[in-house]
């Protein structure tokens, strides 16, 4: 099943829950696991549990899939950083040691007002390393405007952040004087089974103009290349930052993931809308029970490691979408026609 997220953004109705849906798009039906999620925002499943960016809660947290609704289950894995809280989580990622990387924008500071937020000193707006057998909790010495979707290059020799900051809360504070784009950043070994960055450089700005959109999820190929949702649907560039097709799914692209038997799907959330198309291509990350977490207080267990969907705002609409893949450039579609959906029914 995908888990992904409904409601992290300010709603009217207030939706705060972790859902899931089949990965096999053969039930359509939303299910809900975790309500209130403290507007839980990016997720990752580790083993037998699910780590949560929440953005009100203002933490990531960890608690087994098979309790999800059970609140004494659900703990902390992070929460602050200098003694200061952190603003609000949004996305996150692991690399092959076992770090979890995570970005923490003041998106929820400015949606959901509340005390100390943004956080006090200079823990505003940033990317951090979280190294789980020692417990240190690294700031990563780069700024941006508002980090927002993270991911490794296949071979783990290269770290993309996206900087959302052409929105500083709301689609009313849209300047596109502000970033859009996606660094890249060379990853160096530190030592001790944690990484380092070094030589920051624009890998691409996204666009488009008109509507405004901005990037958001962010996710690699095995071949490189790189996937991020935009304003109209998916924008697809080649590992040297070029543009080289995107799906047009007509509405702002919230995030992606690769999955299915052969990770050769891509879904990606977009509005009220879960979408799924077979690729020619598979995801550089796969569910593996090979790699190791230190799960707090239980030592190391199986480390499985699932991509996620993350949504802005489900709703109650019931959608049926038509998407296409256009090619740039002359190059050869990655993927087979359009025509798996979801329909986002009342729940």
């Amino acid at each position: 099943r995908i888990l992904l997220t409904d409601g992290n953004c300010h709603t009217g109705p207030g939706l705060d829950s972790v859902c899931s849906v089949s990965a096999e798009l053969k039930e359509q039906k939303i299910l809900d696991e975790k309500k209130p999620s403290g507007h839980a925002n990016g997720l990752l499943v580790v083993g037998e549990y699910l780590l949560i960016a929440q953005t009100t809660g203002r933490r990531i947290t960890y608690a087994p899939l098979s309790k999800l609704s059970d609140a004494s289950k659900e703990h902390n894995l992070v929460a602050s950083f200098n003694g200061s809280p952190l603003n609000s989580p949004n996305d996150l990622i692991t690399d092959s040691r076992g770090n979890i990387w995570f970005s923490d924008p003041e998106y929820g500071c400015l949606q959901f007002p509340s005390d100390r937020c943004p956080a006090d000193g200079d823990a505003g707006n940033a990317l951090y390393q979280f190294h789980p057998p020692t417990g240190r909790l690294e700031r990563m010495p780069v700024s941006f405007t508002r980090p927002n979707g993270l991911a490794f290059s296949p071979d783990e020799r290269l770290l993309y952040v996206v900087d959302s900051g052409a929105v500083l809360s709301t689609p009313a504070t849209i300047s596109l004087d502000r970033p859009h784009n996606i660094t890249v950043f060379d990853v160096v070994d530190q030592g001790g089974g944690e990484w380092g960055l070094a030589n920051p450089r624009l890998f691409a700005n996204v666009g488009p103009k008109d509507p405004v959109g901005i990037p958001d999820g962010i996710k690699v190929d095995t071949d490189g290349r790189v996937y991020v949702g935009a304003a109209d649907g998916v924008q697809v560039f080649s590992p040297g930052g070029k543009m080289v097709g995107q799906f047009v799914l007509g509405a702002q692209c919230s995030n992606l993931c690769f999955g299915g038997e052969d990770n050769n799907m891509l879904f990606a959330g977009c509005g009220d809308t879960l979408w799924g198309v077979q690729l020619k291509t598979t995801g550089a990350y796969k569910a593996s029970k090979d790699q190791a977490f230190a799960v707090p207080g239980g030592g190391y267990g199986p480390w499985i490691v699932m991509s996620v969907v993350v949504l802005g705002t489900f709703g109650v609409v019931v959608c049926f979408c038509v998407g296409w893949w256009k090619s740039r450039g002359g190059r050869r579609p990655l993927s087979s026609e359009m025509r798996r959906y979801v329909e986002m029914a009342d729940r």
